[in-house]
């Protein structure tokens, strides 16, 4: 019998010690699950903060947050008006630089007038390589297709890759009203453009012509782009 006890008295501190370690466990979860409601909760006070969140590490609470804040209307809205401002800005820069030389890139209309457009990441230019944009856009009886300089190499490419989680996304934004925004992957967005553009810069891309192979990688930030047509 006092052997039996003995067993048993030696047991309790292993078991004492395994429920202590299961309760640190569960603190560790419960604090890490706090902090991404934190950071969820402040994306929501200031949706364009997301920026200072795109180079988090992927396992951290910031990323965990970023990947829950992008699937609410909120989130979606702010992901996919900077990449459409970003987008602008370039081609304005672009249309900037050309007239600068005497030249003329087709329309010089705003944006939110378009009537259709296709718009995406382009990955690096073949000639003069660089980070890119491209856009075939249309008003009325006018087109516009090429290829825009990025603002910033690496903050793009971490923006690009956000926008692609947002695949399947139809909606409407505040900054561009008249407008309406499908975020789809490459095929499916140049498939949802119908005839229009005949040939374009999406086209060329989906076929590696400059993009130097097809998009065979699904983790490619290059196969998203953003379908835009006169809001209903």
């Amino acid at each position: 019998m006092l052997s039996v006890c003995r067993r048993k008295f030696h047991v309790i501190p292993w078991i004492l010690a395994a429920g202590a370690a299961a309760s640190l466990v569960l603190v560790a979860v419960s604090w890490r699950d706090l902090l991404v409601r934190y950071h969820v909760e402040a994306l929501r006070r200031n949706p364009p903060a997301f920026l200072s969140f795109l180079d988090a590490p992927a396992d951290s609470a910031k990323n965990r947050a970023l990947e829950e804040f992008v699937r609410e209307p909120m989130g979606l809205q702010a992901v996919v008006s900077r990449f459409l401002e970003d987008f602008e800005q370039a081609r304005k820069e672009h249309l900037v630089k050309l007239q600068s030389r005497g030249f003329r890139f087709g329309p010089d209309e705003a944006l939110e007038d378009l009537d259709a457009a296709l718009v995406g990441f382009g990955g690096i230019a073949p000639i003069h390589p660089r980070f890119v944009f491209w856009g075939e856009l249309r008003w009325g009886d006018k087109e516009q297709g090429g290829l825009f300089d990025c603002p910033d190499d690496t903050y793009i490419v971490s923006l690009s890759k956000l926008l692609k989680k947002c695949r399947g996304a139809s909606l409407e934004l505040p900054r561009y009203p008249c407008l309406r925004v499908e975020v789809l992957s490459l095929e499916s967005a140049i498939a949802g453009a119908g005839s229009w553009p005949p040939t374009g810069m999406g086209s060329s891309l989906s076929r590696g012509r400059f993009s130097g192979a097809p998009l065979e990688n699904s983790e490619s930030p290059q196969d998203c782009a953003l379908l835009i047509s006169r809001a209903r």
